[in-house]
């Protein structure tokens, strides 16, 4: 902004908005997303949070508050071909297999250790899922 001013005075009175900052806990589990509700603004789930992750989410920590944020993450691979994008993800994705293993958050998903467990060991061999 420019201000081009030949005699006179001026006074700009300049109000800040008063704002405050969301608390967004990172949880999943169940005594922790019951923290969040008492503590927090919102919950930022984990990546591989599914539909059902999300709906647990708001209806433990966010219930009865229409202002709960909820965000998740999402794995995303751009390429003209989709094979080719869904391959380039593939890796990652296994790797949060292996590291969310049996955790609530692929529970919610439908993905019991049984499924996840191969992609653990992988991770645990140093190997490639």
């Amino acid at each position: 902004m420019a201000l081009d001013l030949v005699g006179g005075v001026v006074d700009v009175r300049h109000r800040r908005r008063e704002r405050t900052v969301p608390v967004l806990l990172g949880v999943k589990g169940p005594k922790a997303l019951r923290l969040a509700a008492e503590i927090a603004d919102g919950v930022h789930c984990s990546v591989l949070a599914s539909p059902a992750h999300v709906r647990r989410v708001r209806q433990t920590a966010g219930a009865g508050r229409p202002d709960f944020a909820v965000l998740a993450y999402l794995i995303v691979a751009i390429d003209r071909d989709g094979r080719r994008a869904r391959a380039a993800a593939r890796p990652l994705i296994a790797r949060y297999l292996g590291v969310l293993h049996g955790q609530s958050i692929l529970l919610d998903a439908g993905f019991g250790p049984e499924r996840t467990r191969p992609f653990r060991e992988a991770l645990g061999r140093g190997a490639p899922a």
